[in-house]
């Protein structure tokens, strides 16, 4: 019997032309997997201009980058969420891989995240990535527990997140705009607006431009051989080694 991701809704950010091997990939994947999902494919490079950046971005976003580009794309994936009001969305970069159990790995944090008392299932962001290949400690871990409050976020290659939250950072974009990069944006803006942030443990996304497979379209990481050999090593000392101490 297959088992339904329990969200309303799946956004891929992915590009208009160009790498469709990325697109394939996804497509198969989340196949797979029998996620169904919709790409986020407005928000190109082409697509900037002086209107847009005016609207969403303050400097030094104001350019025509792949930076910023990436940015508008889940702002527009934000948009969606309140337009549509969907409750809850998925929100995934187009090199995500994910978990061989992602869907009944995912439940799982979504159960959690309805059942615990301490946490309002209506604000809340999820965190489902590795990127920056930090974990949570064995000490702070309990057992049948996924969701560990956080500071900052860990990449934006896969995060859930609720409408209130959408709400509440395109909000503050349309009075204030985003003046640096999605992810380190989310980590400085959510104390501000008192936006639950969430680790979960173990982490159920890794990105492909991150661990050496696919060369990263924001262009400032290598990627083959020596890539793939640091990020594991890496990997292994800080999963096998340092969040056991």
């Amino acid at each position: 019997m297959e088992v339904k991701l329990q969200v309303d809704s799946v956004f891929v950010v992915h590009t208009r032309t160009g790498l469709e091997y990325r697109r394939a990939f996804m497509e198969e994947q989340l196949g797979d997997q029998g996620i169904s999902f919709e790409f986020m494919l407005d928000g190109d490079i082409t697509d900037l201009n002086p209107t847009i950046l005016e609207k969403y971005f303050a400097p030094p976003m104001q350019v025509y980058d792949a930076r910023t580009s990436c940015a508008l794309k889940h702002f527009l994936v934000l948009e969606q969420v309140l337009a549509r009001r969907l409750p809850s969305a998925l929100i995934l970069e187009d090199d995500a891989i994910l978990s061989e159990n992602f869907v009944q790995e995912f439940n799982q944090l979504i159960l959690e995240l309805k059942g615990r008392s301490d946490i309002d299932e209506k604000l809340a962001y999820v965190c489902l990535e590795n990127s920056t290949l930090e974990f949570i400690p064995r000490g702070q871990r309990s057992a049948r527990q996924h969701l560990y409050m956080a500071h900052k976020t860990r990449g934006s290659g896969g995060y859930y997140l609720t409408h209130e939250v959408a709400a509440k950072i395109m909000d503050y974009i349309h009075r204030k705009r985003c003046h640096t990069s999605n992810d380190l944006f989310f980590t400085q803006l959510f104390p501000l607006l008192d936006i639950p942030l969430f680790w979960c443990h173990p982490t159920l996304v890794e990105q492909a431009s991150n661990n050496g497979m696919w060369q990263s379209s924001l262009g400032n990481q290598g990627h083959g051989f020596w890539r793939k050999l640091r990020w594991r090593s890496h990997k292994f000392i800080n999963t096998r080694i340092r969040a056991n101490l």
